[in-house]
């Protein structure tokens, strides 16, 4: 099994490659090839002690420390967490090809678009209880965006209401705010009688 905890702890007198050292050997031992092949693709310098790190570079340590020994069960907790966009990028991608390898993951995320890219199915939890599994399609169905949308003249808000899967309408002016269950293509098709200066949507959060 590989494992990434939501909340990382190492030992901070011990370089990276010490960690994964001490890692390694209570999994029988790892392919150093693989694990020199982890750190480049995470750009990531082993030699350098943990507690001169930033987080997002413990959290590669962290994720090498996870598929180094190459695991079919693999349980991640946020494990983008501190990472830049292109070593998150990486990430998807070593996901991506571990799991087409064989192995297993159940990753722990409230951000819908990290969802989307790494899983098939979605199990969400409530309070600690499991209230639903879905297929990340059917899932994507009824996300809740919020959008902001910035009119080139002012607006009513009797003008938007009434479109499907709308909620928390705001007009202000030449601006409307709201919350859009599920499809967009009612509320665009309405927008579109009007010109539209800017849209401005906010990615579904699973925590919604």
């Amino acid at each position: 099994i590989g494992y990434i905890p939501g909340e990382i702890h190492m030992y901070d007198t011990l370089s990276g490659r010490d960690h994964l050292k001490f890692q390694a050997s209570l999994q029988g031992g790892v392919d150093s090839k693989y694990v020199k092949k982890l750190a480049f693709r995470l750009q990531v310098d082993l030699n350098k002690p943990i507690k001169s790190l930033s987080h997002g570079n413990k959290q590669k340590i962290a994720i090498i420390a996870a598929f180094m020994h190459e695991p079919k069960l693999l349980i991640l907790d946020e494990p983008t967490t501190g990472l830049d966009p292109l070593i998150q990028r990486e990430f998807y991608d070593l996901v991506s090809e571990v799991n087409q390898a064989g192995s297993t993951f159940f990753i722990s995320s409230h951000v819908l678009p990290e969802v989307e890219r790494m899983c098939h199915r979605v199990g969400i939890l409530k309070e600690g209880r499991l209230i639903v599994t879905e297929e990340i399609d059917t899932l994507k169905k009824r996300a809740v965006r919020s959008l902001e949308i910035q009119f080139a003249r002012e607006v009513k808000t009797a003008d938007l209401q009434g479109i499907k899967g709308v909620r928390e309408l705001q007009v202000e002016g030449n601006i409307a705010h709201c919350r859009v269950e599920g499809s967009l293509d009612q509320l665009i098709k309405k927008i579109s009688k009007y010109e539209v200066l800017n849209l401005i949507t906010q990615e579904a959060d699973l925590e919604q």
